[in-house]
């Protein structure tokens, strides 16, 4: 067994199987022939504290066939290593990282965290290079099409450029495919996929998943658990292949026009534009941004979230639910309004309002806002309040809300309710909620 100093030292190996500690300094470590092992396992910085390290494998032409890469150990040093063929980094540290991000073109690799095994492939002038490598938690691909696989821990798994196949296994993963079309699956553990550029294919596998194809035109499915998918393009799929009482609660935020298809319950549309979003058969959540959206919830009973902006809003068949969550909200269109049907104000941007089904005093009516302000102020014995207040317009109902009936402050149209009157809706249509 060999250990450096913590000078810059030289140390070289039989032809026998031998043993290297790593330790402080800017070290070349040579095992010669035989299996030899390099172990970082008890490497601690100046304050005791374990030393995590970053494992470079060759990944270009060498002067030596026996090269096989450099070790950074932070602050401690850089190792460069000959013929060694296993190394094993301080457990303790949990960020190990193997990275081969600088490989020459052409090169590759194919790693199994989980089974400690890696392999270089194609380097220029060498060939492949095969080492057993323990306790690395994270790795950094090549350009080339790699094939990463993690094991049990929360591993950030990043395949660079390339055509690149990563698999989570198990644990809480992070796994960017980066440039190129690539396949990513979380396997178990509550994982987050990212495809980067490229048309790429994402599984989240069990777990609660978070699912992005980046650009391109990407296919995601997330499997059971309740995931979370991000849509940017036209051709991205989302799909669920399991039925709703396997997949979970699964929602979608797009910066496009959307239309969720099966076994999707919920759907934010994100960014600025003014954007279509489009529900199904489920009991579905459809929020909007800031732009002028059109959302329409389809059959079940849902509940559509204007947000800021002008929207058009059709709860389609089921009883369905229209949530304001503050004053900016408001300038909406409700267009299929029905008995069972309801309006949702969010008590934190309502104010004066008490929780629950709105209460009669805080309620008018009338052919005009003063006329309905008139009604409710009479409602709460003449003390001004803050009231909603539901006014008939032509062949529509207005419905407004205000915080002081007296001076009418405040005063803002939430929704017209096309083709509605007032004995369509009332006071027990509007409820105050946390």
């Amino acid at each position: 067994m060999a250990t450096p100093t913590p000078f810059s030292d030289y140390l070289e190996g039989t032809s026998n199987f031998d043993d290297f500690i790593g330790s402080w300094g800017n070290d070349t470590i040579n095992g010669q022939d035989g299996f030899d092992t390099l172990s970082y396992e008890n490497l601690t910085d100046a304050g005791s504290k374990p030393q995590s390290i970053t494992f470079i494998p060759v990944g270009s032409a060498s002067s030596s066939s026996s090269f096989v890469g450099t070790v950074q150990k932070g602050s401690l040093g850089t190792d460069s290593l000959f013929s060694i063929e296993s190394i094993t980094a301080n457990a303790a540290t949990k960020n190990n990282l193997i990275d081969a991000s600088s490989a020459a073109a052409g090169v590759s690799i194919n790693i199994s965290l989980g089974v400690s095994a890696l392999n270089v492939l194609s380097i220029p002038g060498i060939g492949n290079l095969s080492l057993l490598v323990y306790n690395f938690d994270n790795v950094i691909g090549t350009n080339g099409n790699d094939t990463i696989i993690g094991d049990f821990q929360d591993n950030n798994l990043n395949g660079g450029g390339g055509n690149d196949t990563i698999s989570g296994w198990t644990g809480n993963d992070t796994v960017l495919g980066g440039a190129g079309d690539d396949s990513l699956r979380g396997n178990s553990g509550d994982d987050s996929l990212g495809g980067g550029d490229g048309n790429d294919i994402l599984r989240g596998d069990f777990g609660n998943d978070i699912l992005n194809g980046g650009a391109g035109a990407d296919f995601m499915d997330g499997g059971d658990g309740n995931d979370l998918y991000y849509v940017d393009n036209a051709g991205d799929r989302v799909i669920e292949l399991y039925n709703d009482a396997l997949g979970g609660v699964d929602s979608v935020f797009s910066s496009i026009n959307y239309t969720l298809g099966f076994a999707l319950e919920n759907l934010t549309l994100t960014g600025t534009a003014n954007l279509n979003g489009t529900g199904n058969d489920n009991n579905n959540i459809i929020t909007g941004n800031s732009g002028n959206n059109v959302l329409s919830g389809g059959a079940g009973d849902d509940t559509l979230v204007g947000g800021a902006g002008a929207d058009t809003l059709t709860g389609g068949n089921g009883s369905d639910t229209f949530l304001y969550n503050a004053l900016s909200d408001g300038g909406d269109t409700i267009t299929d309004w029905s008995p069972t049907n309801r309006i949702y104000l969010r008590s934190s941007g309502f104010a004066g309002l008490s929780l629950g089904t709105l209460a009669a005093n805080h309620y008018g009516e009338g052919g005009s806002v003063a006329l309905a302000a008139s009604a409710a102020l009479s409602a709460n014995s003449g003390v001004a309040s803050a009231a909603v207040l539901g006014v008939n317009s032509g062949a529509n109902v207005e419905i407004w809300y205000t915080s002081n009936t007296s001076a009418l402050a405040g005063l803002t149209r939430l929704a017209t309710l096309t083709g509605t009157n007032l004995g369509q809706i009332g006071l027990n249509d509007v409820s105050i909620v946390a």
